[in-house]
């Protein structure tokens, strides 16, 4: 009797052991078949509704404009800073060399050397509009030194177009630009102003443009070791 007593009661043990070991993944299991039968799944083969956008300039610089006035609904990712030393390869240095020569030739650029660079460190940056993510751009970010001289530049990725920039020197520039600077560099870019108004403010001259509920100006800044155009966003 006390053998059947004892043989009971190590298997009620052994199932009490298996049912602690086995039941929870079972019931795991189960909940998740009871979830995944209510999910509808589809693979993705139509990518035209995420496929990058083509902005116009304009609509570009609005994008980085709106990015600089602090609109949350505009981000910007960056990629870590690479940087090279002289005699790398320097293909951005020779891009933007380039187009440095051309804002030269229209006096948008002071009459300096610019084709000796010893150093030239950049990042790519993608500013994206959450609310459309269609509306979505990338900009080389870009550092040339020199010398006696070193610059920042932001240039289009697609175009190579310099969207902004700024140099500063050891010695006197002595550059006097043109008073229409802001209307040559937006022809430069390929801009038509929209509404344009001219301003004062500290002795710059600032052209404003308005697209839609996005706007920007371009400052021209213009001191004895300094020289540049930037883009200022208009903020409400």
């Amino acid at each position: 009797m006390k053998q059947i007593q004892t043989f009971s009661i190590s298997l009620l043990l052994f199932v009490f052991l298996l049912i602690v070991v086995f039941a929870p993944p079972a019931v795991s299991k189960a909940k998740d078949q009871m979830i995944f039968g209510k999910v509808v799944t589809q693979q993705l083969t139509d990518t035209k509704d995420i496929a990058k956008s083509e902005l116009s300039m304009a609509d570009k610089i609005a994008l980085i404009s709106s990015y600089k006035a602090g609109r949350d609904s505009v981000i910007m990712v960056s990629q870590d800073q690479k940087i090279y030393e002289k005699g790398n390869q320097q293909d951005l240095a020779d891009l933007a060399i380039i187009e440095l020569e051309k804002l030269k030739r229209m006096d948008l650029f002071p009459p300096v050397e610019v084709s000796q660079v010893q150093n030239l460190a950049f990042a790519a940056q993608s500013y994206t509009n959450i609310d459309d993510p269609s509306m979505n751009t990338e900009i080389w970010n870009i550092r040339l030194s020199f010398h006696d001289k070193w610059m920042d530049i932001m240039m289009d990725s697609e175009t190579n177009l310099i969207i902004q920039y700024q140099i500063w020197t050891k010695d006197d520039l002595k550059f006097m630009p043109a008073k229409n600077n802001a209307d040559l560099f937006a022809n430069y870019l390929g801009i038509k102003w929209d509404t344009l108004t001219l301003e004062k403010q500290s002795g710059l001259d600032q052209h404003n443009l308005s697209i839609s509920t996005m706007g920007y100006y371009f400052i021209q800044i213009n001191e004895k070791n300094n020289f540049g155009i930037q883009i200022a966003p208009v903020t409400d």
